[in-house]
């Protein structure tokens, strides 16, 4: 007898939202005809539960644009995805609010395992700050993928032709980047960072940065950050800043790095982010991710 899950009816109807995301993505224009296999494959493992699929380890993740109420902004994602036969689906975001800084967070995670109970973690109580926050199975209903802006990711190391849409888009921003052209693509922004310290401190924090973690994290940034909460200088004048805990305290501040070295918490998920000015003057997060996020 093959190896099942164990659904309940709230089970049931997560699997069921999961089946309603892949189909949106699948009739989506930015999908691509090497992505829609991938999609294939994870929409019969679904359609086939209760009953295990073997042999199949894709995930897909779905961006939306930010999206601003009054000084706040926020942008959302939500995954699905098997791996050697375990279920999961969950969905986080990004929160920015110009008096306390920006942070990513976890929304809620599920996993199935055949034969087992399920597990699930809602985390939308902790989440009274976001103010668009919903369960996975109302953002699924409300998002609209023509409205534009919207990311896909799919990871599936035994699909092939991902490598080549991979390939086209390497080709295609070298052809748009022409001697005399202003103008990056929005992708090489994207994926390029640097970090530049101006002092020993600095230097120090710098030291810190995993630099194959960053690159495995979709870029975050902080917005409408202009001075340290401690001193007051402009941080447009220095290479890092941390949003974060300070030190024997529950308020949180942006710090220069000198002020963070006395006064702050750590560099850590709930604790400080640490952000590295880019050549273009956005502020990009370089440190401080859950760990669970890092490759997702």
């Amino acid at each position: 007898m093959s190896e099942r899950y164990q659904f309940d009816a709230r089970d049931r109807a997560l699997v069921e939202a999961a089946a309603t995301l892949l189909k949106k993505v699948a009739f989506a224009e930015i999908t691509t005809p090497a992505q829609l296999v991938s999609i294939a494959k994870l929409q019969h493992v679904l359609s086939a539960l209760p009953r295990v699929t073997s042999g199949v380890e894709i995930s897909v993740s779905v961006a939306c644009p930010r999206r601003t109420f009054g000084d706040i902004e926020t942008m959302h994602w939500w995954d699905v995805g098997v791996e050697q036969g375990r279920l999961s689906i969950s969905s986080g975001g990004h929160y920015h609010h110009p008096q306390t800084g920006g942070d990513t967070f976890t929304t809620m995670n599920w996993e199935a395992v055949p034969e087992e109970g399920t597990e699930l973690n809602d985390y939308r109580e902790s989440l009274w700050m976001v103010p668009d926050v919903r369960s996975f199975p109302e953002a699924v209903a409300s998002i609209d993928l023509a409205a534009g802006g919207y990311t896909l990711e799919i990871t599936d190391e035994d699909n092939t032709l991902l490598e080549e849409d991979d390939q086209d888009e390497e080709d295609a921003s070298v052809e748009d980047d022409e001697p005399g052209d202003e103008e990056e693509s929005n992708e090489n922004t994207e994926s390029a960072w640097s970090i530049t310290p101006i002092d020993d401190v600095e230097q120090r924090l710098a030291s810190s940065v995993d630099a194959d973690e960053v690159d495995a994290n979709e870029p975050a940034y902080a917005y409408g950050v202009q001075k340290c909460d401690s001193c007051g200088c402009a941080l447009s004048e220095r290479g890092l800043f941390v949003d974060g805990r300070l030190r024997r305290d529950l308020k949180w501040g942006n710090m220069c790095a000198p002020c963070f070295a006395t006064q702050g918490e750590a560099i850590g998920w709930g604790v400080g982010q640490l952000y590295a000015r880019q050549c273009d003057g956005r502020w990009r997060m370089v440190a401080g991710w859950r760990t669970s996020d890092a490759g997702a």
